[in-house]
């Protein structure tokens, strides 16, 4: 426990940094090497191995929270586990909605696992920042199994809803022939910003 108490925030936050632009660098550096354009096919199973262990990472931490609650009380736990929940469940969507799958209930394109991506992303950074304000003692009655449960279940639900079933209704985040559209552009620039000023309020509750 002394150990865990003398690890300083900043210095954490700086190797975290740092290791996550790892890849990046490595891309930057060795572009002939690491640049490889795969078929249609290839690419399909590479996508899908990728996303199934995201999706089985999020669920196995949902699992680990939910069962070890009643054994420590941590809402803060709670809370980001039963986050993760939602999140597994939208990441599978948009694994199983992505051009290539057999149609998930409609025709699948693009446009609709990038806006299941883009409803994740958001969601996901949302749930982050939102934990920041979230403490293992608090004592709301909504932190608790069941509301918190049914949250995310409705959350996923109504994702999957609106993308399958009114997508004129959300705005296109992929158009064929143009690309990305303004609104998936600027929804990166925001979970950037989400993600960003969860680090501060995080750094901040440490200090």
């Amino acid at each position: 426990m002394k150990k865990l108490e003398q690890i300083r925030p900043v210095p954490l936050l700086l190797i975290a940094s740092v290791a996550s632009a790892v890849p990046f660098l490595l891309v930057e550096f060795f572009k002939s090497e690491l640049y490889l354009v795969m078929d249609t096919v290839s690419y399909l199973v590479f996508h899908n191995v990728t996303e199934f262990f995201s999706v089985m990472v999020s669920f196995s931490i949902f699992g680990l929270g939910w069962y070890s609650y009643d054994q420590n009380r941590d809402r803060h736990s709670l809370f980001l586990s039963v986050s993760f929940l939602a999140i597994g469940l939208m990441d599978f969507m948009h694994a199983l909605g992505y051009n290539g799958m057999p149609a998930l209930i409609t025709p699948n394109d693009p446009n609709k696992s990038t806006q299941f991506w883009v409803a994740v992303r958001l969601f996901s950074s949302l749930s982050f920042l939102a934990s920041a304000f979230i403490y293992p003692d608090s004592n709301r009655r909504w932190l608790s199994k069941i509301p918190l449960l049914t949250a995310a279940l409705f959350l996923s639900s109504l994702v999957f809803a609106a993308v399958i079933f009114f997508p004129e209704q959300v705005p296109a985040a992929f158009v064929p022939g143009i690309g990305l559209t303004p609104f998936k552009k600027i929804s990166e620039y925001v979970i950037i910003a989400l993600l960003i000023l969860t680090c501060v309020t995080y750094l901040r509750r440490l200090s």
